[in-house]
């Protein structure tokens, strides 16, 4: 394979990642942090189909950035399809490794199946507070996402205890470069639970690159795997800019 990006630390597949995931090598890494389609959006399967636009971001908003693929499965081909992404991210992860995998509210009780049923042991939740979102008159703001963890196998007690949730605003201005970006200071914490030396962190919904670009600016190594080409590209131009805080110190 051919990376599309790759610098000392990082390197950055395009493709789609059931193939990607494939051709890399077992019990390699050592943990999965990905923020992959959540094929939500929506209380009706009509609202599944709708572009990614539509479903997440606030009506009114003129997004610069396309809508991305894989986001109008239904509950069923979701599971399926989760299962067989999750399985080869076992596969291709050292026992005791960490996955981490992000959710919102709709997908969260599918999510923590599909993990299970993927051979990871299910370890609990972390929520992000995006501190906005959507209102809802009569009841309470979907203001979370979830982050459900678990270990490949047994989980040795040993390494960082990192905070239960995490308080960050949505990426919004010059900084958004995806609709449904991750902020890098999230996952910068996130990818703290990687704490041993030469550790490699992978991600198979890169995205814009955000758990890359918290991973390069801890020092830490990873890899990535992003379908869209406009998505890939931007993840590349991000990573090429950033300067690790061990060498910038």
């Amino acid at each position: 394979m051919k990376p599309y990006y790759q610098d000392d630390q990082i390197t950055l597949y395009q493709g789609d990642c059931l193939e990607i995931l494939r051709e890399l090598p077992d019990k390699h890494f050592d943990a999965v942090i990905t923020d992959p389609p959540y094929c939500s959006g929506g209380a009706h399967a009509g609202d599944r189909t709708k572009g990614t636009q539509q479903k997440y971001l606030t009506s009114g908003i003129d997004c610069k950035f396309p809508d991305f693929g894989g986001d109008a499965k239904d509950q069923r081909s979701f599971a399926f399809w989760c299962i067989l992404w999750l399985s080869e991210c076992y596969r291709a992860t050292k026992d005791a490794g960490i996955l981490g995998q992000f959710t919102d509210w709709r997908q969260l009780p599918i999510t923590t199946d599909v993990v299970q049923s993927a051979d990871w042991t299910w370890r609990g939740i972390t929520a992000w507070n995006k501190k906005n979102s959507r209102p809802r008159k009569g009841g309470f703001r979907n203001q979370c996402e979830y982050l459900v963890w678990g270990s490949k196998g047994h989980l040795p007690a040993e390494g960082p205890c990192l905070s239960g949730c995490f308080d960050n605003s949505i990426v919004m201005g010059k900084k958004r470069l995806h609709q449904t970006q991750k902020p890098v200071e999230v996952m910068e914490e996130i990818c703290k639970v990687v704490w041993k030396e030469d550790a490699i962190i992978l991600d198979p919904f890169a995205g814009s690159g955000s758990t890359l670009a918290a991973a390069k600016r801890l020092g830490k190594r990873a890899v990535g795997i992003e379908r869209g080409e406009f998505y890939a590209e931007v993840a590349a131009q991000r990573l090429a800019e950033i300067i690790p805080e061990e060498r910038a110190a």
